[in-house]
């Protein structure tokens, strides 16, 4: 595996950031189960979903992706560490060299 492999790549920077934030006593960005809660069930005071609530516009590039993660989590400096981290994952499509010629076309490569 390459360093920009996405598992590598979020293991090398989401957990330690995830691991920084619990040290310093925040759970913003739990790495497991909560053995001190007695449920995770939390009562909303907005009980009903609007349609916009599972939408988001399009991200044309890498650049807005941080641009309306910054926007999103203002104000949360936890989350704030990994815009960073997850615009390299974004990139990471672009960055996936091509395919070697030597396979035939009709044969499905297995990496």
């Amino acid at each position: 595996m390459s360093s920009t492999d996405p598992g590598i790549v979020f293991d090398r920077d989401v957990v330690p950031a995830a691991e920084a934030s619990r040290r310093a006593g925040s759970q913003a960005l739990p790495l497991g189960p909560d053995v001190a809660a007695e449920s995770y069930l939390v009562e909303r005071p907005r009980r009903v979903l609007a349609k916009a609530d599972f939408e988001w516009p399009v991200v044309r590039d890498v650049d807005e992706l941080r641009v309306r993660l910054r926007e999103l989590w203002a104000g949360d400096p936890t989350r704030l560490q990994l815009v960073e981290p997850l615009a390299q994952l974004a990139r990471l499509p672009e960055a996936e060299p091509p395919l070697a010629g030597d396979v035939p076309d009709h044969i499905y490569p297995m990496y």
